[in-house]
């Protein structure tokens, strides 16, 4: 023992040292496994990010930025986080290493949550395989470039980055859409955009790809163990017969005669021949001969498959001594659904104009266009059926005002403009057509929009619209047959009166208005704005969930606008009607919460809440107890006012059916041992009402203080490792003789 004892005494300071710089090098490594919390945004139609991975233990708050009321909703239905309305939040911990994939129940918007073991390693990946295919290009393009990657393993492959860079300065790539994950046994795609510039000759060059990603189980594999080359031919152009191009899509050709100095609005077909939208990015016109001036006017933004899209070009002739012919050339890009390009060198064609020099015509050009003050029959065939606005405080609105020919001429709008007079509102163009065909109906979009008033404000709207006819007679706005519009703007906006709005500016503005929510007696009606200013027909789908709705189908037609009324009937406190709508550039969804307002009475008198509190390790369970004591079927949230660091795992969002009772478990972990004692409140919330009890969380029980040590190195076995083997010294020291021990804390020198 004084051997022993000598040791420990002479080494006492070495052992001390090394024992103070393993606690060190623990804790640095108990920050490596300390959980963390991750952020999501939740827009109006997206989560941000949608797809992320996280370490098990970790958590993730998810929080409301957008306007609507959207929810967490797993796949599999064992988490949902019932209704967040704009700043609310939602937080859940992952225990479980796996994939969640999660979704909001009113819309169409998902997530995928990839849960990794924290202390997984990477290895090579021999069941990731890349297929290899070379490409040829032309020079000064571009193409969407697709490479297969094969998962031949029995799990869910997940990439986590794909970086792409080429060897050749005429060569240029970026990653462009690919897959987040390649399923069991399986096949996925890595998408790239590949450039080239200007080359001499024909010419090769490299690019090279490295992806890192993960397996279900945690496994990683690394850049080093999945990269590749492709080779990448570019042909320069002069030295190529044949190019790549876009045979689906032509140009009608269509060769016209003008007269000198005159003008004229021409309109060319484009015809798309695929199975897919083609999207015209850019259109520019140009003429080869002096006399001959061209401009776009107009086009479609995109063309349906297997459908016909329209160019117009304004084409102005000059003065000519003689009967001439000249050309006008056409060249679009644009690139299909499917992100495929086609570029101008692609896509064009060119057609004749020739030009008559009016001295040696039988009948000579129109008369150049005068101004027609007193109104003609002519300018009495064009009406504006212009619409009254009522707007609520800081609210936009966008209508569409019908302009009907009926005159057997072309009508053309020269000019369009929206104002008004009323201090608290603000009006602008919204859209014109261009041109009106003999006995059809085109249109002048108005937005007004509202701003802050101190009380209700009125007033009137005008249209500027000024045109001519095929005969060059001109029309002013006094010509034109209502031209104003009143606009209301109401000071006091109730919080049912607020609109879920979608508004589709890449597809000409097509917009669908519905009310958030709306508190109804039982039975109502509720009104929904949709504008469709696009030639194809409109559908929406009614539903109701906790209600009926009617009608379950209405179609607004092409280049009109609908106020429908949809007639609820309640059948339980609460409910939503949904909307499906197809248009021309796709598909969404959009919903209304209707309250029943007949059955609004105290929440208090329908349900009755108690909750307990039993400690479990550095955990507490807690069991919320809901009585429903009314006939009705009553759904909310379970919500608890503790500490913001505080961990709630539990589903809160919960139904009750009729007189019926349910318990409901939660695991709240603390954001640190607790030292004493904490009042907390759970409540059970149903839209602006809620019923709460208080709910005790006790400190940790044991050794005090050093239970709560030893709860917080919980985890971290190396370290407390050696604190027993510490302990374990004293406790043998101290239970030493006297005699002994001060033999073995005085040694013989």
């Amino acid at each position: 023992m004084n051997f022993l004892g000598g040791i420990l005494h002479k080494n006492f300071l070495k052992f001390l040292t090394a024992f103070l710089f393993l606690a060190f090098f623990a804790g640095a490594y108990s920050d490596y496994l300390t959980p963390t919390n991750t952020a999501i945004s939740i827009g109006d139609n997206f989560f941000t990010p949608d797809g992320i991975t996280i370490y098990q233990g970790d958590s993730i708050t998810w929080t409301n930025n957008g306007y609507n009321t959207h929810t967490v909703t797993f796949d599999n239905a064992s988490i949902d986080s019932g209704d967040l309305r704009q700043n609310y939040s939602f937080t859940n911990t992952f225990n479980s290493v796996g994939t969640y994939n999660y979704h909001c129940r009113y819309n169409s918007m998902n997530g995928i949550i990839v849960v990794e073991n924290r202390n997984s390693n990477s290895q090579t990946c021999p069941q990731i395989n890349i297929q290899r295919n070379d490409i040829t290009l032309n020079e000064n393009s571009q193409t969407n470039y697709t490479q297969k990657i094969y998962n031949n393993s029995g799990q869910n492959f997940y990439i986590d980055t794909v970086n792409a860079y080429s060897n050749n300065s005429f060569i240029t790539v970026q990653k462009n859409n690919s897959d987040y994950l390649v399923s069991a046994n399986s096949t996925g795609n890595i998408g790239l955009l590949i450039s080239t510039g200007e080359v001499n000759s024909n010419i090769g060059g490299t690019i090279s790809i490295n992806i890192t990603g993960h397996f279900a189980d945690g496994t990683n594999c690394n850049n080093n163990q999945m990269n590749f080359t492709i080779n990448v031919t570019v042909n320069n152009t002069n030295n190529t017969t044949s190019q790549t191009n876009c045979p689906q899509i032509s140009i009608q050709r269509n060769d016209i005669t003008l007269n000198e100095n005159s003008q004229t609005n021409y309109t060319q077909k484009i015809y798309n021949n695929s199975g897919q939208n083609f999207y015209i990015d850019t259109v520019n016109a140009y003429s080869n001969n002096s006399f001959i001036t061209v401009q776009k006017n107009y086009s479609d933004y995109f063309v349906s498959a297997y459908s016909t899209g329209n160019i117009q070009l304004g084409i102005s002739t000059g003065e000519v001594n003689s009967n001439t012919s000249g050309t006008v050339n056409v060249v679009i890009s644009g690139h299909f659904g499917d992100g495929t390009n086609c570029y101008s060198n692609q896509i064009n064609g060119s057609f004749n104009v020739t030009v008559n020099n009016t001295n040696n015509q039988t009948n000579p050009n129109p008369p150049i266009p005068q101004p027609n003050p007193q109104g003609t029959p002519a300018c009495a065939d064009i009406s504006l059926n212009t619409q009254d606005f009522v707007l609520s405080q800081n609210d936009t609105q966008y209508k569409e005002f019908f302009l009907h020919n009926y005159s057997d001429q072309f009508f053309y709008v020269d000019f369009a403009g929206i104002y008004d007079s009323v201090d608290g509102a603000y009006s602008e163009l919204w859209k014109a057509s261009s041109f009106v065909e003999p006995n059809s109906t085109g249109y002048v979009g108005a937005k007004v929009s509202s701003l802050n008033a101190s009380g209700d404000v009125s007033g009137k709207g005008n249209v500027n619209l000024r045109g001519h006819f095929s005969d060059g007679t001109v029309c002013y706005q006094n010509d034109i047959s209502q031209n104003s519009f009143n606009i209301n703007v109401k000071a006091d906006t109730k919080e049912s009166d607020a609109k879920a709005i979608y508004l589709d500016n890449k597809c000409t503005g097509f917009r669908f208005d519905a009310p958030v929510s709306k508190t109804l007696p039982g039975k109502g009606e509720l009104k929904v704005y949709v504008n469709n200013p696009l030639n194809e027909i409109a559908t929406v789908t009614v539903s109701g969930e906790g209600l009926v709705a009617e009608p379950k189908t209405f179609y607004i037609y092409a280049n009109s606008f609908l106020d429908k009324t949809i007639y609820v009937t309640m059948n339980q406190s609460q409910g939503e009607v949904k909307y499906y709508v197809e248009y021309k550039c796709g598909a969404f969804n959009q919903s209304t919460k209707i309250i029943n307002g007949a059955n609004s009475s105290n929440l208090a008198e329908k349900v009755e809440i108690n909750a307990s509190t039993q400690q479990n390790g550095n955990k507490y369970n807690v069991q919320v107890n809901l009585k429903n004591k009314s006939n009705e079927t009553i759904s909310g949230n379970i919500v608890f006012d503790i500490p913001s660091d505080w961990n709630i795992e539990g589903k809160s969002f919960i139904k009750l059916n009729p007189n019926e009772s349910k318990v409901f478990d939660f695991n709240v972990v603390p954001g640190k041992t607790l030292d004493k004692e904490f009042n907390g409140k759970v409540a059970f919330r149903v839209d602006s009402q809620q019923i709460e009890t208080q709910v005790k969380f006790s400190p940790s029980a044991g050794f005090g203080g050093i239970g709560a040590a030893f709860a917080i190195l919980t985890g971290n076995a190396l370290l407390i490792g050696f604190i027993i083997a510490l302990f374990l010294v004293l406790a043998y020291v101290a239970s030493m003789p006297k005699q002994k021990k001060q033999q073995w804390e005085k040694p013989n020198k």
